[in-house]
C-alpha cells in the first residue's frame, strides 16, 4: 500500500521518488505534533483539578471545628476559595511584613569603620591600602619622609619619584595631612656626614656650611645662611622648616 501511495504522489502532484518518501515520512510527523497542544492540555487539566481537590481538602481541614459545620450546601466552594485564598495573603503579607522589618534593621546597623591615622603616622604597611601604591613605592615615601624629618607642607611628596597629584590626593584622601616635622637639624653642632644625610643637603653644600660656622663661629638663625653666596633664599625656605639654631 505504501508503494501505490508514493506512485499516487510521484502521478498527480509531480513527486520525485525521493520527495514522495520523504511526505511520507513527514505525515506521522505533522500527526504527532497536532497530538502534543492536546495531551499537554489534557495533562495540565488532571493537575488543576487534582489541585482543586487538595485545596478542598485543606479548606475542609481549615473549617473543622468552627462554628459552622463544613458542608457543600452550607458553605459553597468558592467562598471556601476565597476564604483560604485570604488567608493565605494574610500569611504573605505577614513574611513581607517581617522581611522589611529585619531589612530596615539591618540598613540602620553602623557598618564598623577603621582608625583614621594622619599621614605623619603611617608606616610602609598601612600605605599599600592605597590603590597604586605597593611595598617599594611605599617603603620610598615612609623613607623619604622620615629622612626629613617629616612634611611641613602637602606638595613635599611630589618629590617621591613615583607619586604624581592625583596619586598624591588618593593617600591624603586615606590619611589626612598634618603639617608635621619631628625632627630639626641643629646647624652649630651637628657634623659634616651628618648633615649630607639630610635629603635636601648635598655633601658639597655641607661643607661649605660647616666651614662658614668654622670661620664665622656658628650661625644665629637661617638668615645667615644667605650670607653664603651660593644659597638663594628660595634654597634656604625651603630648608629652613628643618632647622634649629
Amino acid at each position: 500500500m505504501g508503494n501505490k501511495f508514493i506512485h499516487f504522489l510521484k502521478l498527480y502532484f509531480g513527486f520525485t521518488q525521493r520527495e514522495a518518501r520523504g511526505f511520507v515520512l513527514v505525515i506521522p510527523l505533522l500527526f504527532f505534533l497536532y497530538l502534543i497542544p492536546t495531551s499537554l492540555d489534557r495533562f495540565y487539566q488532571n493537575q488543576t483539578d487534582r489541585e482543586y481537590e487538595n485545596y478542598l481538602e485543606y479548606a475542609r481541614i481549615y473549617f473543622d471545628g468552627q462554628d459552622a459545620a463544613f458542608t457543600e450546601d452550607v458553605i459553597h466552594p468558592q467562598q471556601i476559595q476565597i476564604e483560604v485564598a485570604e488567608n493565605f495573603q494574610d500569611e504573605q503579607q505577614d513574611n513581607q511584613d517581617d522581611k522589611n522589618a529585619e531589612s530596615s534593621n539591618r540598613n540602620n546597623r553602623q557598618v564598623p569603620r577603621l582608625n583614621e591615622v594622619p599621614f605623619h603616622e603611617t608606616d610602609a604597611v598601612v600605605l599599600q591600602m592605597v590603590s597604586g601604591i605597593g611595598p617599594v613605592l611605599s617603603s620610598r615615601i615612609v623613607a623619604f619622609r622620615d629622612n626629613l624629618g617629616g612634611f611641613y607642607t602637602k606638595e613635599q611628596i611630589l618629590e617621591v619619584y613615583g607619586i604624581d597629584p592625583d596619586l598624591a590626593d588618593k593617600i591624603y584622601e586615606a590619611f589626612p595631612f598634618e603639617a608635621r616635622v619631628t625632627r630639626k637639624i641643629n646647624l652649630n653642632e651637628i657634623d659634616l656626614k651628618g648633615l649630607a644625610q639630610h635629603p635636601y643637603i648635598k655633601y658639597g653644600e655641607a661643607k661649605v656650611i660647616l666651614a662658614y660656622r668654622k670661620q664665622h663661629g656658628g650661625l644665629k638663625n637661617s638668615g645667615d645662611l644667605l650670607k653664603i653666596k651660593i644659597f638663594n633664599e628660595e634654597w634656604v625656605n625651603r630648608l629652613a622648616p628643618y632647622l634649629v639654631f
